[in-house]
């Protein structure tokens, strides 16, 4: 939400003050940028945000202060972002990189709305103008603490940061005020990589340079930080590995913080991962997102595996029974942190959500239970990709089908013939091609991805669900 202005209103209502004022916000970028401020009227403002031309009064004086609330809406979303992206953050290169990718996300999401208030911000009164440059002058300097950071720590020679601040700020704007020339010829997580490369190897001594992200190695998640819901499934932990192997920080949440894992990976000493115990928060509710969000910093990306690992043949019938539970848990978990999403789309983070249905080893589990949170997964996916779509938050879904387990396993052995019958491939798939899918949907290449379904399932020739079992 947007947060109340001295612009004068006849409502006494803040909160409806606030909701209407961000409608009109948002008609308002969309109208400017087709019309021109001069030539779009208030009138085909008002039509625009579905309210009527007298009541459009009652939150706005004029034209001349939605230029002033556009800026609010946007430095609003912009410091409140440096904020959450460097929380819990001690190094402060790390913090640099944090700020600029999200500098860079925010800048390519309100494109029309910079360039409103490149061409505009000359026609505010006074005292508009004076507020609109203090903001600015609050922005440069969280990235001028950043530099003394790492000047007081050695990580870069002395440099006149109020400058280098302004020269930082200034390349990350190119993006947008010069977007007729660099559209279409690199990205905007090309254009991060480049300007971090440029300070950090250009403010470095050359006896300590800095490895530039992108370089060396292939870090597609560098700087993004990603919950993990119901990561103590051997689906979850693949994807584990392929997020930390992609250089992000995970805040894991699983019943048990186990020592060992079916999955021949050890994570329990990766300074890149923190476990959260449901022992300790609770059932994963929103409240206990919240805390865990507050604790370890704004997550980037929200990852849930609603399946259960499976990999026994034949369950027996309290295999059955807390299978059973064990479903209804998660998909209620997800539903409910959905609607926290969707509440809070226009105001906080995730950007990402990734729902990962259950493997199909889990059918053999509990094959009701199984079809239930395998159509939960899809439905949330598409209701919840077209409700925060307008607030740039990507959603898909992927459905892993047959995967081969880390080590041999009494389901895989005993069911494998008769399944490779109805797999177009003719073979299982590996877990890699599900942790692979799950990370490319985490990174900046997915950006124009949304309400999908991805199958991971080598081509099961009859509906997922009619594979005898």
């Amino acid at each position: 939400m947007m947060s109340v202005t001295q612009i004068s209103t006849t409502v006494k209502n803040q909160e409806l003050v606030e909701k209407r004022r961000e409608q009109i916000v948002l008609a308002a970028i969309k109208l400017f940028s087709q019309k021109g401020f001069h030539k779009a009227t208030l009138k085909d403002l008002a039509a625009n945000a579905k309210l009527s031309y007298g009541n459009i009064y009652d939150y706005v004086g004029g034209k001349e202060d939605i230029i002033y609330l556009i800026h609010e809406y946007v430095y609003g979303l912009l410091l409140d972002g440096l904020e959450q992206v460097t929380a819990q953050i001690a190094d402060p290169i790390e913090k640099l990189r944090r700020m600029v990718r999200f500098e860079f996300s925010i800048m390519d999401k309100t494109a029309d709305a910079i360039l409103i208030l490149y061409y505009y911000s000359h026609i505010l009164k006074n005292e508009y103008l004076y507020k609109l440059l203090s903001a600015e002058r609050e922005h440069l300097q969280r990235f001028e603490l950043v530099l003394e950071e790492c000047i007081a720590r050695g990580l870069i020679k002395p440099c006149i940061v109020r400058l280098n601040a302004n020269l930082i700020k200034g390349m990350i704007d190119a993006w947008v005020l010069k977007r007729w020339d660099l559209r279409g010829h690199v990205t905007a997580s090309d254009a991060a990589n480049e300007i971090l490369d440029m300070v950090l190897n250009g403010l470095t001594p050359k006896n300590e340079r800095m490895e530039s992200p992108g370089r060396k190695e292939k870090h597609d998640l560098d700087g993004k930080t990603i919950f993990i819901a119901n990561g103590g499934t051997i689906p979850a932990s693949a994807i584990i590995s392929r997020l930390v192997a992609g250089n992000a920080r995970l805040a894991v949440f699983t019943k048990n913080i186990l020592t060992s894992r079916e999955y021949p990976v050890s994570f329990i000493d990766d300074p890149k991962i923190r476990f959260f115990s449901s022992e300790e928060y609770g059932p994963l509710t929103p409240e206990a997102y919240e805390s865990i969000a507050a604790e370890y910093g704004a997550i980037d990306v929200y990852v849930h595996d609603l399946g259960q690992g499976n990999t026994e043949y034949p369950p027996s019938e309290q295999d059955v029974f807390d299978a059973g539970r064990r479903f209804e848990e998660q998909l209620r978990a997800a539903q409910d942190l959905a609607q926290y999403f969707l509440k809070n789309a226009s105001v906080r983070q995730p950007d990402r959500m990734i729902y990962v249905a259950p493997w199909r080893w889990d059918r053999y589990l509990n094959p009701i239970r199984f079809e239930t949170a395998l159509a939960g997964a899809i439905a949330l996916t598409r209701e919840l990709s077209r409700k925060s779509g307008p607030y740039g938050k990507k959603v898909n879904c992927v459905i892993p089908g047959f995967l081969k387990t880390p080590r041999p396993s009494p389901i895989e052995s005993k069911l494998t013939p008769r399944i490779l019958e109805k797999i177009s491939l003719k073979r299982l798939g590996k877990i890699d091609d599900l942790a692979d899918t799950v990370g490319f949907l985490s990174a900046e290449a997915s950006d124009y991805i949304t309400g999908e379904v991805i199958h991971v399932t080598g081509a099961i020739h009859q509906n997922y669900g009619e594979i005898n079992d």
